[in-house]
């Protein structure tokens, strides 16, 4: 029985989490390898394999630039101290602590904030003696630096045995906790702030120019939405109608107060075409109004 040896490709972002995640990945497939085939493949040939895999544009370069220098190394460890001294910063420990540390669920969702937990405490695995996260630390942070509210739910539940819970069953427990709280409307949904859901700014109102309006008038089209009977979705109607743009940023026309109106049959380019004008009101030396004026202004309904 034979086996096919699968490299995995290095490429993303070089960070010290990738970076160690490959390195292990690539001496797993090569112990895989030797257990399956009864023979260990020479170091050389170990590292020329890694080697052609790394196509990140600057570890693909420094392969490049090293690759003689690097076939003649003795054995994997070599090889990989050679990388990590390369693409691994040498203070990537604590770096990489001060991050696990600073994490916080904050406005986030409770999943979001679990796999953040969870991704930075993957990448001190491989830091060794005092970086390495124990289940304890990372129940404990998981809890206490969760929502607050979620947090104080979690603790008054009467049969939550903290300390037998395993970190599966905290992160199961705490994500259904969290969405009954969601769904009870007792803590608001984290807010998307993917694209598509971030409204475009309303546009500055620009004057039309004399050639622009005289198009659009000759168009029958309104003069605030620029919109023509072609355009797709069109609803006959005025500058004073108009229901806006929303794919552009042009809102709708606002509403108008209820008075006397006097048409302007002048073409400018002003949200409406017409003029209200309001008379006030006359009002008698005892500060009452007349039963004329009652009447007229509407009083007597």
């Amino acid at each position: 029985m034979s086996m096919k040896l699968e490299i995995l490709v290095l490429s993303g972002v070089l960070d010290a989490s990738t970076v160690n995640a490959w390195l292990n990945l690539c001496q797993d497939s090569f112990e895989v390898h030797a257990a399956v085939n009864s023979s260990t493949l020479k170091p050389t040939i170990q590292i020329v394999l890694a080697g052609i895999k790394m196509e990140a544009t600057a570890a693909k370069s420094w392969w490049n630039e090293n690759r003689d220098e690097l076939k003649t190394l003795t054995t994997w460890d070599e090889f990989a101290k050679k990388v990590k001294d390369r693409f691994v910063p040498a203070n990537w420990k604590m770096d990489a602590l001060a991050h696990f540390y600073a994490i916080s669920q904050g406005s986030s969702s409770f999943m979001d904030y679990a796999a953040r937990l969870q991704e930075a405490r993957n990448t001190l695995s491989s830091g060794g003696t005092g970086f390495t996260i124990s289940d304890s630390v990372f129940k404990n942070h998981l809890l206490f630096f969760s929502h607050l509210i979620l947090a104080l739910r979690m603790r008054s539940i009467p049969s939550f045995n903290y300390a037998k819970t395993r970190i599966d069953g905290l992160i199961a427990l705490m994500s259904s906790t969290w969405d009954s709280m969601v769904a009870e409307r007792v803590i608001r949904p984290p807010l998307s702030t993917t694209a598509a859901n971030i409204p475009k700014p309303a546009k500055a109102f620009v004057l039309l120019t004399d050639r622009e309006r005289d198009a659009l008038k000759h168009a029958g089209g309104c003069y605030r939405c620029r919109r023509t009977p072609t355009s797709p979705g069109w609803v006959k109607h005025g500058a004073r109608d108009c229901p806006g743009d929303e794919a552009n940023g042009i809102s709708p026309a606002p509403v108008r107060p209820v008075a006397a109106v006097v048409e302007d049959d002048t073409d400018d380019d002003s949200d409406g075409d017409f003029i209200t004008a309001v008379m006030p009101s006359c009002v008698l030396g005892n500060g009452s109004f007349s039963e004329g004026e009652k009447e007229a202004d509407g009083w007597n309904r």
